[in-house]
């Protein structure tokens, strides 16, 4: 059975390895480097997660980055392959600094990686769509780390200053890719980073220029949610739900957060005695009843 996440909901299908994809735990620095190589040129994007997340198949590997060890940047450029061995560089290079206890130094290559990442994936022809898992794995990552860092200066005035620094970098990416017409979900993606952000800093104002802009974005090609992956589309409007209730203002975002509800409500596969709400609180924002779809999920 797959393995369920902290909120008790089995791992949408653009976070579950495909079928066919490698499952053994690369033993060295060197093999995580040749998996990761052989991961982009198949273009695995779960694959790329569950090698370099070292919660699960990267931790051996992952355990030669010790301080004063060689130098991974260098490594992964030459090992992890020509076209992405930049981004593996710096990746590694994070976790070294967070073995090393240089937390903010963690966090500054972990968004350098963030941004190189993005820009392979705006660079990339079509769609890309099989860079999005990584990215997503990247922007929890330093999601975190930013909070871990905010936490120990909470004494301070500022006490929200590495939070702020990473929704400046959010912003960057968010007008790039809002460029890009083949990369909508790693757009909307950025987009609910933003609005994470803005909900956790108290910036609610914020909201309506963002999800007015998404809205423009997606409206020109024709708003279709179910085309993102689930684990993208789900939780956008999840977000989107949050932000209409805080926010009853943002009337121009009722049709997609309407639609979304709709269309996702009837297609994604639940138990309803065991998983949580997962529409809950867009149902509130829209103040009426869904379909039978969405109401299993609540």
């Amino acid at each position: 059975a797959p393995s369920r996440s902290a909120l008790g909901v089995a791992p949408p299908p653009l976070l579950r390895p495909r079928q066919g994809a490698m499952s053994s735990s690369p033993s060295s620095l060197a093999a995580l480097c040749s998996s990761f190589k052989k991961l982009t040129e198949r273009e695995d994007g779960v694959g790329l997660v569950h090698v370099l997340d070292p919660a699960r198949g990267g931790r051996r590997a992952l355990q030669e980055l010790q301080p004063g060890g060689r130098s991974p940047q260098e490594f992964a450029s030459a090992q992890g392959g020509e076209a992405y061995g930049e981004a593996l560089g710096l990746y590694l290079a994070c976790l070294q600094a967070g073995i090393s206890g240089e937390a903010v130094r963690e966090l500054e290559l972990l968004c350098t990686c963030l941004k190189t990442w993005v820009q392979m994936y705006i660079e990339t022809d079509g769609s890309g769509l099989w860079m999005t898992p990584l990215m997503i794995y990247l922007c929890n990552l330093a999601r975190r780390t930013a909070t871990q860092l905010d936490q120990a200066k909470r004494s301070e005035a500022n006490s929200d200053a590495f939070l702020k620094k990473l929704v400046e970098i959010h912003r960057e990416l968010f007008q790039k890719l809002n460029k890009e017409r083949t990369k909508r979900a790693g757009h909307v993606w950025v987009c609910c980073e933003l609005l994470r952000a803005y909900f956790k800093l108290g910036q609610i104002s914020q909201c309506s220029f963002l999800l007015t802009a998404v809205s423009q974005s997606l409206n020109k090609d024709g708003f279709n949610p179910t085309d993102l992956p689930k684990a993208i589309s789900v939780t956008f409007f999840l977000l989107l739900g949050q932000a209409l209730r805080l926010h009853p203002q943002l009337e121009g975002c009722r049709r997609e957060a309407d639609v979304g509800l709709q269309q996702l409500s009837t297609e994604v596969q639940v138990q309803p005695k065991k998983d949580p709400p997962v529409f809950g609180p867009l149902q509130v924002a829209l103040g009426g009843a869904a379909n039978a779809g969405a109401l299993a999920l609540a």
